[in-house]
């Protein structure tokens, strides 16, 4: 009996940890739809070259959003991604220098943050990660709070 309780319980954990419900924080099925959704309707890959993209966050118990990051060189890039972002209909609510935050409803609440990057310039990609640019472009920081 003690052999078929330590058998279930073994098989439940790690269906609960494939299905993204363990205590790690690994995302939930889903958790980057929204964000994915979003970066595919920017075309985000179009901007320029992309050379990094990384998706962190939206886990069961994590206290971040679900975010979709991606580092684009070219010179027209941040321009690009602005316009982009005008034409999917984000409002701008800030714009200081080289970042500025926009957001839209979308099912959820979305928000996007846009980075110009100049030569050696460096962008978070993640919980630990920095990216540094050897030419100039952009950033941009796509959070979902569903």
């Amino acid at each position: 009996m003690t052999r078929v309780l330590r058998s279930a319980t073994v098989l439940i954990t790690c269906a609960l940890l494939l299905a993204g419900c363990g205590s790690s924080g690994w995302a939930t099925p889903g958790a980057y739809d929204i964000v994915d959704g979003i970066a595919a309707e920017l075309k985000i890959s179009e901007a320029g070259e992309l050379l990094v993209e990384n998706r962190y966050g939206g886990g069961s118990l994590s206290s971040t959003p679900s975010t979709h990051v991606a580092v684009i060189a070219g010179e027209t890039a941040t321009e690009t991604l602005r316009a982009s972002l005008t034409s999917a209909g984000f409002t701008l609510e800030s714009d200081d220098g080289p970042r500025s935050s926009w957001t839209r409803s979308y099912g959820a609440q979305v928000s996007v943050t846009l980075l110009s990057l100049d030569s050696g310039d460096s962008a978070g990609i993640g919980a630990e990660s920095d990216f540094q640019v050897e030419q100039p472009g952009a950033a941009i920081w796509i959070d979902s709070y569903d």
